[in-house]
């Protein structure tokens, strides 16, 4: 009788034992894919060291080529202009007609373009030379068809 409840005892402690230990698991690996996603947001806005991301180049530019939703053109008044697009799911930094990959795993990206008015209100620009502020809505995709959407924004250097 005694045999059979220590056989009893240690398969329960068993199975416990073996659920923290999926537990475990799974959380390891939740926070991975976390931690991934948080990466890749921080290249395509930020950089990554040795390429600058979107919002470091627009804080650092001059004017805005374009009003284009789904790409980014910053011009600059000491140097080429850089442009941003997706291809696929890379984010390409394209100056001098020569593409460099800044991040890959991103589901989309659109921007819209601000400036202020006479009375120092916010408004969508209609021009490409008025734009002050630039405002980007980046969507990358996790586990099991979840997408998790960064939205964030920068204005020129130099313009109200």
């Amino acid at each position: 009788m005694e045999l059979m409840m220590g056989v009893a005892i240690a398969s329960v402690l068993a199975l416990v034992v073996s659920g923290i230990f999926k537990a475990g698991i799974l959380t390891s690996r939740y926070s991975l894919s976390q931690t991934r996603i948080l990466s890749e947001a921080r290249a395509a806005l930020i950089g990554t060291g040795r390429i600058k991301g979107v919002l470091w180049q627009a804080q650092e530019g001059s004017s805005f080529m374009t009003l284009s939703s789904t790409s980014l053109a910053v011009g600059y008044a000491s140097a080429a202009s850089i442009s941003f697009r997706l291809s696929g799911r890379d984010l390409l930094q394209s100056q001098l007609g020569v593409d460099q990959k800044v991040t890959t795993g991103i589901s989309s990206m659109t921007f819209s373009y601000y400036n202020l008015d006479a009375a120092g209100r916010i408004m969508e620009s209609t021009a490409a030379a008025s734009a002050a502020m630039v405002t980007a809505a980046v969507v990358l995709p996790g586990e099991r068809g979840k997408s998790y959407p960064f939205f964030t924004g920068a204005s020129l250097r130099g313009k109200p």
